[in-house]
């Protein structure tokens, strides 16, 4: 729900006023997991309808269609790079490949950072 509410610029939403939004059904009862699963994915279908809409700059996550999601702030190359050295450094290349941490925003990048600078020291 956090990706979706930066959709519109809001730092949070709940998923009632996703569906009010979004103009979909929601799966009854409420704030139970499968019924809010299948409530969420009804969002989420109609946000992929309706793409076209999305603020310029957008862009689905890589790294297929269980790591897709919409984000406005991707990763950037330098971010990568400097990952995969501290990875490399710290011996946990083999957590991450190339596209994971393609496919990870630059705050969870940055922690991933934080985390193996503190390894290392």
């Amino acid at each position: 729900m956090q990706e979706y509410a930066s959709l519109s610029g809001r730092p949070r939403m709940s998923l009632e006023e996703a569906v009010q939004l979004e103009g979909v059904r929601s799966a009854e009862p409420l704030h139970r997991a499968k019924s809010d699963a299948l409530t969420a994915l009804a969002v989420m279908r109609a946000v992929v309808e309706h793409g076209d809409q999305l603020p310029v700059g957008w862009q689905p996550g890589v790294g297929g269609p269980s790591r897709a999601t919409w984000r406005a702030d991707p990763s950037t190359e330098k971010q990568i790079s400097y990952a995969l050295s501290l990875l490399e450094r710290t011996g946990r290349e083999d957590e991450y490949e190339f596209e994971d941490l393609e496919a990870m925003s630059k705050g969870e990048i940055s922690e991933l950072i934080d985390e193996l600078k503190a390894e290392t020291r």
